[in-house]
């Protein structure tokens, strides 16, 4: 609980994902997330989250409550995701079409 706000499990709903601070934004500029705005909302179903092994992997994040959550990852040519881009919307294509492009 945060400021008497409960966050519940599992996360369900919109959250915008920001560029890491140990990522440089090129990431976004020439990756998954081209064409697409830091803070853009993205849907998020979930009651887990991914634990990295090398945070130079990390190309996204959300905030949940007090928790910092991966929200996308990018290693070569290997790219996921925590959210949703199917159920996300104009960005959640947008995200879809540069994963077939990349």
């Amino acid at each position: 609980m945060v400021d008497d706000v409960e966050f519940k499990i599992p996360h369900v709903g919109w959250d915008g994902v920001t560029i890491p601070e140990a990522q440089s934004k090129n990431c976004w500029m020439e990756g998954l997330f081209k064409g697409i705005d830091e803070g853009t909302e993205f849907y998020f179903v979930h009651s887990y989250a991914a634990q990295v092994l090398d945070q130079k992997d990390v190309v996204a994040e959300a905030i949940y409550g007090e928790q910092i959550l991966t929200a996308a990852v990018q290693r070569d040519r290997i790219l996921g995701t925590q959210f949703h881009p199917e159920k996300s919307g104009e960005a959640g294509l947008s995200l879809l079409e540069n994963f077939l492009y990349y």
